[in-house]
């Protein structure tokens, strides 16, 4: 049954055995250009990698598509009820849409109450299987369209439901202690980020915030009539919120007695002007007596990030990466003129990707750090293992070039695919290397035993390498749920390998041969094997 398979892979394996002792024979004739050519390659791959662009995590298509809407200020939750229904029947007549779930007067992420309003709400669309991107685009584009012939809605916010983001890409975050000049600085960030190509859904926290009701208190008249602010504030409170004032016992249970002025007499703001505040005085003293009453606008929120008042301007990053979206948001942030006394700085996911990336950073360098101390242990020399880390730089180079085939940008799965090939491309040149330490040991030069070398251990190398390869293969080809997080992981060890595998055959036996030369004929051969 595998003699179709063994005949073709007999012949192909035929030709490179005796293709590669005379390329690496050639090679060897000049070592100096090979490793130029090599270190020219791997700059290149360096010079390349800062094209591909930055992402905290690939872009998922889990199937479902969220909509967060919210309504002016101050509209009630049957406003907002009315409103997802008719687009929850806007959205079920759309063809790629399976199920529609609505919430009205809560924003919820990761399972948890994010905000509690009666004037917001999501809409929760699920797909039909095998939509993919394309009909998620499609459904986002159609909810666009209804979305807009909605009169009132500010700022509505697509977004797909992520495994692990539950911040949005992009956020700013203004600084400052006055809750005006927040407000303030909020909106001149925001103008400024509509600015910025390839964001969109812009909004911020600092939006105005529910109409209210605010009473400033004459401190000159309460003490003409010896009245106090908490007496007022008291006598106010029970007039239009109400107080317990006993409680009615039926049988079992205990039924509350709310006293508070009835509803028609609390309606209006005149209404509150002739609330009296001294009941129990001689003569009653109505509101307006001692104090303003005025219709304003609170803070819709007060936020908080490390005990300091924060406004929170937020966007969706489309069509580009979130890296370069992040650092033209950096650029754009340091000439914006601020009110004074607040600053802004960039947060969400893109402070998250700057922290993930140092910290990955930290995690090669470390595991080049452990694979060079066990190699020297195991080959008892300081020089060797630098030979068999060569492979590194050439893996990096080999996974840049097919990131860039593959159109695929940085992400934390791709560094994370960078640390697990730092430890399995030394492989091979261990392979290399020990063997021509062992032809050395029985008395061979370096250049015969670098070609015998090469012939004695080609065919593990190639096995090796291809059976991996093979192995990694369908988390490329095969798509379904998890895909979009698989495949840069696959392709990067893929690439990799196959890079570090082809320029490992040539360059680090060039690489023994330089070092061979420049510290002797014996220098290297002393190394005693354990």
């Amino acid at each position: 049954l595998l003699t179709p398979l063994r005949i073709p892979f007999e012949l192909c394996w035929g030709w490179l055995s005796r293709l590669y002792p005379r390329v690496l024979s050639a090679a060897l004739a000049g070592p100096r250009r090979v490793l130029a050519g090599a270190a020219l390659v791997t700059g290149l791959a360096l010079l390349l990698g800062g094209s591909l662009g930055a992402d905290f995590l690939p872009d998922m298509h889990p199937g479902l598509v969220r909509l967060e809407l919210s309504l002016p200020r101050g509209a009630s939750l049957l406003q907002t009820d009315q409103t997802l229904t008719r687009l929850s029947a806007a959205a079920s007549e759309i063809d790629e849409v399976e199920a529609v779930f609505a919430t009205a007067g809560a924003l919820s992420r990761a399972g948890e109450p994010d905000e509690l309003r009666e004037s917001v709400g999501q809409l929760l669309v699920r797909l039909r299987p095998g939509a993919g991107a394309a009909g998620e685009e499609r459904v986002i584009a159609a909810l666009r369209a209804e979305v807009a012939e909605e009169p009132g809605l500010l700022a509505p916010v697509f977004q797909r439901p992520g495994l692990v983001q539950v911040r949005s890409p992009l956020e700013i975050m203004v600084e400052g202690r006055d809750l005006d000049a927040l407000q303030a600085g909020a909106e001149t960030v925001l103008e400024r980020l509509r600015q910025v190509p390839g964001l969109t859904d812009l909004r911020s926290s600092a939006r105005g915030g529910r109409p209210e009701i605010r009473v400033s208190l004459d401190r000159r008249r309460l003490a003409q009539y010896e009245l106090e602010a908490g007496s007022v504030s008291a006598a106010l409170e029970i007039a239009v919120r109400g107080r317990v004032g006993a409680d009615l016992i039926r049988s079992d249970r205990e039924v509350p007695i709310r006293v508070s002025l009835e509803p028609g007499s609390r309606q209006t703001v005149a209404d509150l002007e002739r609330v009296v505040i001294s009941p129990a005085g001689r003569t009653p003293i109505l509101l307006r007596s001692v104090g303003r009453i005025e219709v304003e606008r609170g803070p819709a929120e007060i936020r908080r990030e490390g005990q300091r008042r924060v406004a929170v301007v937020q966007a969706e990053v489309k069509g580009r990466d979130l890296g370069s979206a992040a650092a033209e948001v950096e650029e754009a942030l340091l000439g914006l003129e601020l009110p004074p006394g607040t600053f802004a700085h960039t947060g969400g996911s893109a402070e998250e990707l700057g922290e993930a990336f140092r910290g990955l950073g930290f995690a090669i360098l470390l595991a080049v750090l452990l694979v060079y101390l066990i190699l020297a242990a195991q080959f008892e020399s300081f020089v060797l293992p630098l030979i068999v880390l060569g492979a590194i730089p050439l893996a990096a180079a080999g996974a840049t070039f097919g990131l860039w085939l593959s159109g695929t940008s940085l992400s934390v799965v791709v560094l994370i695919g960078v640390v697990v090939l730092a430890g399995i491309v030394v492989n091979n040149a261990i392979l290399l290397v020990d063997r021509i330490q062992q032809l050395r040991a029985d008395g061979s030069e370096s250049g015969p035993a670098i070609v015998q070398a090469g012939r004695d251990r080609l065919r593990p190398i190639v096995m090796t390498t291809a059976t991996t390869v093979l192995g990694l293969l369908p988390l490329v080809v095969f798509g379904g749920d998890g895909a979009e997080l698989r495949a840069p992981l696959a392709v990067t060890l893929i690439s990799g390998l196959l890079g570090s595998t082809i320029l490992t055959l040539v360059v680090v036996p060039c690489a023994y041969r330089v070092l061979a030369r420049g510290g002797g004929e014996g220098s290297l051969a002393a190394t005693s094997l354990p």
